[in-house]
């Protein structure tokens, strides 16, 4: 699955060729993501024309969501108008456990940000945050999973396309 991440600026400043695209791109399979939503102009008539796939919550409104009311509003807000849309949400700058529940509680279901890891550069360095998740989501669940793992030796063995082994696994 493909999906692209496009700023609310960028559709404001490039409505018409942007509608075209997307819809074109839309009926190839590709998902459209709007990245740092309410920041931008935040006409929610782009929502109605615009095939979006998923809304993804801007950092600013999580970094201070255990300290500000407006920013739970916000937030909670964002996430009401994604599941009444029937679109994905994704919180980003998540960086606490307190946040991930938060998000967790209201029914957003993906996050991003340091609480999960930093940037990755490589394929290398996602097979290991790939098995550092499972090993994070066993102890949090009070998963067994652990129990027929051992430590250090990765969960699967993927081939890529540079015929390299990398590591990884299916999270759901």
């Amino acid at each position: 699955m493909l999906e692209l991440e496009m700023t609310e600026s960028l559709l404001m400043d490039h409505s018409l060729p942007a509608s075209n695209a997307f819809g074109a791109l839309s009926r190839l399979g590709v998902r459209i993501a709007l990245d740092d939503f309410g920041t931008g102009y935040s006409s929610l008539a782009y929502l109605k024309r615009f095939p979006i796939n998923t809304l993804k919550i801007d950092r600013s409104f999580v970094k201070d969501l255990t300290t500000n009311a407006n920013d739970v509003t916000i937030a909670h807000a964002i996430i009401a108008l994604a599941h009444s849309l029937q679109v994905d949400v994704i919180a980003e700058g998540v960086e606490s456990e307190e946040q991930e529940r938060f998000f967790r509680q209201q029914g957003c279901t993906q996050i991003q940000g340091y609480l999960i890891s930093r940037p990755l550069p490589t394929a290398e360095d996602l097979g290991l945050w790939i098995n550092k998740m499972i090993h994070w989501n066993d102890y949090k669940d009070n998963s067994k999973a652990d129990e027929m793992h051992v430590p250090g030796e990765p969960f699967l063995e993927i081939e890529r396309t540079d015929n390299k082994k990398g590591h990884g696994c299916d999270l759901d």
